[in-house]
């Protein structure tokens, strides 16, 4: 009876939670030990906003004002953060078409953070505004996953904001993980503009750190096969790796104490056989899944990161 509580307890141990997140035959018994209570002390990781949609149109009455008379009131309204203010006044007013109303209204959308619509309208502007258009229409880009239009537009300028450039395509190198293309760019910094040079540390900082902490999937798998739960501290998941080690290890001693006592072919040998079996297997199986897991976790923190600090230069520079 002891020996069952004992098993008892380990199973408890690896009561759900939450949804599970590895998929396959063995996702069973990992989701049982990755959602105990014990796995899930102090989860936490930044989530990047999902961009929102737009569905601002100029008016559609016939042009009678130039929006340049109005510019100065509109840039107040962005500047103050009364942003669906300026968006109902260039939607409402009829405006002529020109580079300065598509660049108000993608400022204006971008403030609102209607990436979508914000890249439509850069893409119109030109003229005095084609600079700061390309910029923030490539940061546009980003948000809505464009990364390829993005880095084709920053590549192919060259200019007085050519740092600026190289920051933007380090940090889409370092969302894409093409760290090769991310150091390229850092070989580019200066650190001498103030108004990169904080940022400029930190996508170097990034660049550096997370390229040297890719972990394998393989060698996770191979660590808990030795000793169960190992493969998941590896991956980072800490607590789910204390929780497999705490319910295969007394799950193996459990079916070796029967073994020796009863035999292999007693019930209780087979039963505490079968569960060993299941959450050991589970155990690897989960370990080489959760790298890639942890994987997306990381790269959902880097890009909500690289996003921050490519957006403070932005503000800087054009605003």
């Amino acid at each position: 009876m002891r020996r069952f509580g004992i098993l008892i307890m380990a199973l408890c141990l690896s009561t759900g939670l939450a949804a599970q997140k590895v998929q396959g035959p063995f996702s069973f018994a990992d989701h049982l030990m990755s959602t105990s209570f014990l796995s899930h002390a102090g989860k936490s990781y930044i989530k990047v906003d999902p961009p929102k949609p737009t569905d601002f149109a100029f008016s559609a009455d016939e042009p009678s004002a130039h929006v340049s008379r109005d510019m100065d009131f509109i840039g107040y309204l962005l500047d103050s953060g009364l942003k669906e203010d300026a968006l109902t006044l260039l939607g409402e007013k009829a405006y002529f078409l020109s580079d300065t109303l598509e660049y108000l209204a993608g400022l204006a959308l971008f403030d609102d953070r209607q990436f979508e619509g914000a890249a439509r309208h850069f893409g119109m502007s030109g003229g005095a505004f084609e600079v700061p258009s390309t910029f923030l229409g490539a940061y546009s880009l980003l948000h809505t996953g464009r990364l390829d239009e993005a880095e084709y537009a920053l590549s192919s300028y060259e200019g007085e904001y050519s740092e600026l450039a190289k920051l933007q395509l380090a940090g889409i190198g370092l969302i894409q993980k093409d760290f090769d293309a991310c150091r390229k760019a850092v070989a580019s910094f200066t650190y001498q503009d103030h108004r990169l040079a904080d940022s400029e540390n930190v996508i170097s900082g990034l660049c550096k750190d997370i390229s040297k902490r890719r972990k394998s999937a393989f060698a996770a798998a191979c660590m808990s096969a030795v000793v169960p739960g190992a493969g998941k501290v590896y991956a980072g998941k800490t607590g789910e790796g204390v929780a497999a080690f705490m319910t295969v290890v007394p799950l193996g001693l459990i079916t070796a104490e029967q073994w020796k006592k009863n035999g292999p072919a007693h019930w209780g040998t087979i039963l505490s056989g079968a569960l060993f079996s299941l959450f050991y297997i589970g155990n690897i199986y989960g370990s080489y899944v959760s790298v890639g897991i942890q994987e997306q976790v990381v790269g959902d923190e880097v890009k909500a990161l690289v996003m921050y600090n490519l957006h403070i230069p932005l503000r800087s520079c054009f605003r």
